[in-house]
This record gives structure tokens, sequence and C-alpha cells, in this order.
């Protein structure tokens, strides 16, 4: 058998490569809600004009006071943008089907900052919401397109 292992908070996409080479096959992340002036604020933010905000990768929030600030945080944009380069088709497309047939990459997302009231449909809960959906259907979109070999465990 194979021993499997989980690559926890691997929100910095420029690691990636390495762990890939590794033989990784799990990667947690953190997607972390975020208002819409602080995604305007982000290089990697590209629909700046969404009101609902955004999910930035980080597991802790970013706090000024506490110098942990940036304008560079990846995004779940960027995570799609990245199953979906050739570059990485053998661990993501169907190349790497053939090679694990039943292990496909899985993605396991922990929330960050998910509004308290989520459940009571407030505009912040609305938003969150939203994001999630749309990160969901565009991923599922994503791999059916591309036939990926990806999971992603909500």
């Amino acid at each position: 058998g194979t021993l499997g292992w989980q690559e926890h908070s691997k929100n910095d996409i420029r690691g990636w490569h390495q762990m890939l080479k590794k033989g990784s096959r799990s990667f947690k992340i953190d997607p972390n809600f975020r208002s819409p002036l602080f995604c305007a604020t982000q290089k990697n933010f590209r629909n700046k004009s969404d009101n609902r905000g955004c999910f930035i990768l980080n597991h802790d929030n970013p706090n000024p006071l506490l110098m942990k600030m940036r304008n560079d945080y990846n995004t779940t944009e960027d995570v799609l943008e990245f199953i979906a380069n050739p570059k990485y088709a053998r661990h993501f497309g169907p190349q790497a089907k053939a090679l694990f047939p039943d292990a496909p990459f899985r993605f396991s997302l922990c929330f960050k900052n998910a509004p308290i009231d989520v459940c009571k449909g407030g505009s912040k809960s609305r938003s969150w919401l939203s994001l999630v959906d749309s990160f969901f259907n565009d991923a599922q979109r994503l791999v059916a397109e591309k036939d990926l070999h990806v999971k992603f465990v909500l």
C-alpha cells in the first residue's frame, strides 16, 4: 500500500511545484473571507468590482497592527488557474488518472473568517455563501472541461 499524507495550510502557491515533485497528492488550503475593500488592494484578485468580497489563502486574519498585511495573497482564483496549467497536467490531468486511478488529487478547504450568522441570511452571509457556491461551481466546471483528476473537499 501507499502511505498518504496531507500538506497542511499550503496557502502559498509558489511552493506547490516542489511539493508536487515530492509526490504530494493532498493539500489543505485556507480560503479566508475578506471584504470587498480588502480584496481591491490585492494584486492577485482579478474581479475588483465584485462587491461580495473574496477568498484569499491565509490561515490567520491579515492584521496591519501585527505587520501581517500584504497585497499579494493567493486567492481561490489562483488555485483554479494552477490546476488548469498544462505544466502540471501529470499531477491533475488524465495522466494522473492513469497513475492514481483511485486517488484523485485532494484539496481540503478549511474556510476562515466565515460570518457567524451564516445560516441567518445577513448580507455578509449571503456574500460568503455566494462566493463558496461560485468557487465550487467554477471548480467543478474546470474539472469537467479539462478532465482533471481532482477533488475539492468542503
